[in-house]
């Protein structure tokens, strides 16, 4: 058997590589790329979603489940990636600790806050959308942290299958009126989530200005929004709570790109 290797991550300026400890070049083996993580984290298509659960679920059995007929869902690519790993783990070029980095890379990069999550004593953790009950996990049979890691998972699959049957809207969703002038703008199409102020330009000829919440983050994007709005009506209170919240389908396409970005409004 040939020594383990595990996998580290490398920073940006050593060439985007994934090396073993003694230095071998392991994408090679899996074809686990800096950009190939990069999809696993955002997990935004059917394919790298697969291909994400497949990781984890070699990874944490007892966390995260994956469907054999899941495969299905997978590229060609990602397909050879999921076989690439599980030779690597039969023949030793990785070892199983090497793959849990990978894993803990993807676990860290999704959404840790316990939105649509609620304790039941200290039992259990029941997964709740939208008032809908979704699933029901044991806290006595995993244990706290890990019983909070697969609700998250169940919730966030749960998000993103709402967001792959409904119908991608045909034009940007505005929201007005909660704080005067400004307006929260999202088209999931365009990958754009803003907020607009709207005020009167030096030609007194009304205009609007953009601030990009994929940029400065939802609670800066809006304080940027509201300082300029008091520019023309300084009655507006500069500390007030930012009103605003996105729609569930919003919320699991834009929360990996916008970690400050709040849950959905319970109904």
């Amino acid at each position: 058997m040939r020594p383990g290797f595990r996998l580290q991550l490398i920073r940006p300026y050593e060439r985007g590589k994934l090396r073993g400890t003694e230095g071998m070049d392991v994408q090679h083996i899996t074809g686990i790329t800096v950009s190939v993580l990069q999809e696993l984290r955002l997990a935004n298509t059917q394919d790298s979603r697969a291909l994400r659960d497949f990781i984890l679920n070699i990874s944490n059995p007892e966390v995260y489940d994956f469907a054999i007929q899941r495969f299905s869902e997978m590229t060609d690519p990602s397909f050879n990636i999921a076989l690439g790993l599980l030779r690597a783990l039969r023949e030793g070029g990785i070892s199983q600790d090497g793959l849990g980095q990978v894993a803990l890379e993807i676990e860290n990069s999704g959404d840790q806050s316990d939105a649509c999550l609620e304790m039941i004593g200290t039992t259990s953790i029941r997964v709740v959308v939208s008032r809908q009950h979704v699933a029901r996990v044991s806290i006595k049979r995993m244990g706290l942290e890990r019983a909070k890691k697969r609700a998250r998972w169940i919730r966030d699959n749960y998000l993103f299958e709402i967001k792959g049957s409904a119908k991608i809207r045909k034009a940007p969703t505005i929201r007005k009126g909660r704080v005067k002038r400004i307006s929260l703008i999202s088209d999931i199409a365009t990958n754009k989530l803003i907020f607009l102020v709207r005020y009167q330009g030096d030609s007194d000829r009304p205009t609007t200005k953009q601030f990009s919440i994929l940029e400065r983050g939802f609670e800066g994007a809006f304080r940027a929004a509201l300082a300029k709005a008091r520019e023309e009506f300084p009655d507006l209170d500069p500390l007030m709570p930012n009103p605003y919240t996105p729609t569930l389908e919003e919320y699991s396409h834009f929360k990996p790109l916008v970690p400050d970005l709040p849950p959905p409004e319970k109904n």
